[in-house]
């Protein structure tokens, strides 16, 4: 904390008053500095890449979409930084079970719109197809599968195998498929905040909805500790219709309910890959096997 408030004297900001640990973030830590400003740091120096390509993001969107405006940039201790003032407004996942349908279909709406803004940003070049992009991805996951799980890797595989086909139709943007309600902030009913671009891709238009299935599936998979306590299932049964609703280009797809439980699946394996076996990640990949 004492780094902190020194690095803000150096930077000609001022005395800080009061540092709090805000508990989101997988590589990054993130301070509420004074509730005035949001001080963002990788954990370690490897994880400077995810830093880098938020304060990235945030100035090509600045102007755009509601997001952070970066004021200050560097490292400390050799870790990636940056500041930025701080968007005041709710959490979503706090607020959701306040709200009623119509002001739910709302916040879907607008998030729908900031979607249709970053969509239309210049893509990179994956460098192959759509389908061998993620075809790949879903093979890597199945070999990490395999060692966990043999006879569920196999079932898998043959999933796989039976059902590559589906992945050849492609949209190809700049897409945003990190939509959990965790990085969203609101306030009066406005979408105020859209926080965290470390995901941020290039991919077909459909792989946005990954995370909003998966959440529709387990709301609870990606809120803060927070906001569990507010989570009720039935609160999210909708969110597929709502997206449907008011951006039918992302589901303009044949095939587009096994699109997304591939792409549910990969999510799946990855978590495996990188956290090792769970009992849940697994029955949830049976789940979309059928």
């Amino acid at each position: 904390m004492s780094d902190i408030k020194n690095l803000f004297v150096e930077l000609g900001i001022g005395e800080v008053q009061s540092v709090e640990k805000i508990e989101v973030g997988f590589a990054n830590d993130v301070y509420s500095v004074d509730d005035e400003y949001i001080f963002k740091i990788s954990q370690e120096p490897q994880y400077n890449r995810h830093v880098e390509r938020d304060i990235h993001y945030c100035r090509l969107f600045e102007g755009k979409i509601p997001v952070p405006k970066v004021l200050h940039t560097g490292e400390l201790d050799g870790k990636a930084y940056f500041i930025y003032k701080k968007i005041q407004g709710d959490n979503l996942y706090d607020v959701w079970h306040l709200c009623d349908e119509e002001q739910r279909r709302s916040y879907v709406r607008q998030i729908c719109d900031i979607l249709k803004v970053l969509n239309g940003f210049p893509p990179d070049d994956l460098g192959m197809s759509w389908q061998e992009f993620i075809y790949a991805k879903l093979l890597d996951g199945a070999s990490a599968l395999e060692k966990e799980n043999a006879e569920l890797a196999v079932k898998v595989r043959a999933y796989l195998e039976a059902n590559r086909a589906v992945l050849e139709a492609e949209k190809i943007s700049l897409i945003d498929w990190d939509l959990h309600f965790d990085n969203i902030l609101v306030s009066d009913g406005k979408i105020v905040g859209r926080l965290d671009f470390e995901r941020i891709m290039t991919g077909s238009l459909d792989f946005q909805m990954v995370l909003v299935k998966r959440m529709a599936r387990n709301p609870k998979k990606y809120a803060s500790a927070h906001a569990e306590q507010f989570i009720e299932l039935q609160d999210y049964a909708s969110l597929i219709d709502w997206y449907k609703e008011f951006y039918p280009e992302m589901f303009d797809f044949s095939d587009i309910d096994m699109r997304l439980n591939l792409y549910a699946m990969q999510h799946c394996l990855n978590d495996i890959s990188l956290f090792g076996w769970h009992e849940a990640l697994g029955g949830e990949i049976s789940e979309y096997i059928g």
